[in-house]
């Protein structure tokens, strides 16, 4: 079966890799420190299920070939893929870990009981359940292993 948050067993295994991080970890690569990468994933994922509200970014292409090619062909995101331009996180502001790190956890018990038909994406715009649901494992699991969790 596809990874996907919606599956049980998939959401343990990324909330207990979220609980494993420490302020130590390193990136393996990519330019965000780790409480920049937590705010990373929580505004992204928020967006998904509407607690950020977030300008479209998209185009045709990114609606069809590119959210093909993630969805579908690759197996695991690239590193240093850019992101839609309302994900980034200003790299120079300071975050406290103990709260990005809540937050995180919080975002991803939110869209794991989320129950919407359409989620919202600023680059490749309307996903199915089963697209968001694969999108936000992947998501997550790229920048869990960019630092060694």
């Amino acid at each position: 079966m596809e990874h996907s948050i919606f599956n049980h067993s998939t959401f343990v295994s990324i909330n207990s890799r979220i609980l494993e991080l420490r302020p130590s970890a390193k990136r393996q690569w990519g330019k965000m420190n780790l409480v920049q990468m937590m705010r990373h994933l929580t505004i992204a994922t928020g967006s998904g299920i509407r607690v950020y509200k977030l300008h479209d970014e998209s185009s045709y292409l990114s609606r069809t070939f590119l959210k093909f090619l993630v969805l579908r062909l690759l197996r695991r995101l690239p590193h240093n893929a850019p992101a839609p331009k309302s994900f980034r996180t200003e790299t120079k502001i300071l975050l406290d870990f103990s709260a990005e790190k809540a937050n995180v956890l919080n975002i991803l018990e939110l869209a794991y009981s989320s129950t919407q038909g359409i989620y919202l994406h600023p680059m490749f715009g309307k996903m199915n359940r089963n697209e968001w649901g694969t999108l936000v494992y992947r998501h997550f699991d790229h920048h869990l292993r960019q630092f060694g969790a």
